[in-house]
């Protein structure tokens, strides 16, 4: 089995290595392994990926996330190719920025299933790639062309998740977009779920099955998304923005603000530049609603 070295492949300045390659034999091409992470994502063609012992489908659309201690290699199903972008990067590239955003990091490498590493990327999600990787396509292949795109990668997988062979269905995937939105993530589990159209139970094992994620969690993080923009942008009250939020209690906006981004909103705050007027903005007058408590 071979064993391949990003110093093969990266000579400094350059910190990543990228490139796009078509790929014709039927049969399996020699298993290999090696020190550096890999992300590839399928152009054109359909075809297999021989990793860990296992045979996965390819299709256009696909991205596949893999470990340096994965085992893999490609094969074409019956077209007469198959082309895939391909992009390599040392595990120190991957901490750097782990370190830097602390628990606003979601390592999506971090799964030892190669299945929650497979992503459908088909849709409007695949125009917010060809957006993402046009450094590298312009052959830049420095730091900040890498962790444009490593930083992407976090806001094209996070909601479009997929397991092998099956999509994220069309009214989740629609449900997690208007979930942005103030007035649905202030309404909370009950106003998302609705939004949904189905049962809560339903609900709840759909984003588990495809998000690994229970309702209650995309809420909070979609309040929590909406919670640090106000600390960094405004200066408004922390109460009156625990209460936008949807939390009746003041405690468990601290409790769940300190568990999804490591700090208290206060200190959050602190640690926030403000590049904003003196007293600070205002909230948006979409965001502008009755007070009242939203359960």
């Amino acid at each position: 089995m071979k064993y391949l070295k990003i110093g093969r492949f990266v000579r400094p300045p350059q910190v990543c290595h990228f490139t796009v390659v078509r790929i014709t034999d039927r049969h399996p091409s020699p298993v290999h392994t090696h020190d550096f992470f890999e992300v590839f994502w399928v152009l054109e063609g359909r075809g297999w990926h021989h990793v860990n012992g296992r045979n996965m489908a390819l299709r256009p659309g696909d991205m596949v996330l893999i470990r340096p201690s994965d085992r893999h290699s490609f094969s074409v199903v019956e077209e007469p190719y198959v082309t895939i972008g391909n992009l390599a990067f040392s595990p120190a590239r991957l901490a750097t920025l782990a370190r830097r955003y602390g628990a606003a990091w979601r390592d999506g490498f971090r799964p030892a299933d190669v299945s929650e590493r497979v992503f459908d990327l088909s849709g409007p999600p695949w125009r917010h790639l060809a957006w993402a990787t046009e450094d590298l396509h312009a052959g830049r292949r420095d730091a900040a062309a890498l962790e444009r795109f490593l930083l992407n990668l976090q806001a094209l997988s996070a909601d479009r998740l997929a397991l092998v062979g099956e999509v994220i269905p069309v009214w989740l995937s629609q449900a997690l977009v208007e979930l942005k939105r103030f007035e649905i993530f202030r309404g909370g589990t009950q106003r998302f779920v609705k939004l949904c159209g189905y049962s809560p139970e339903y609900v709840a094992r759909s984003t588990r099955r495809w998000l690994r994620r229970t309702p209650t969690e995309l809420v909070n993080e979609a309040r929590m998304n909406y919670a640090a923009e106000q600390l960094t942008g405004t200066r408004e009250d922390i109460v009156r923005i625990a209460w936008d939020c949807g939390f009746s209690s003041l405690s468990h906006f601290y409790q769940v603000f300190r568990r999804s981004l490591g700090v208290s909103p206060n200190k959050y705050r602190r640690q926030q530049p403000h590049i904003v007027g003196v007293n600070g903005d205002k909230p948006r007058p979409e965001m502008a609603c009755s007070r009242g408590v939203a359960r």
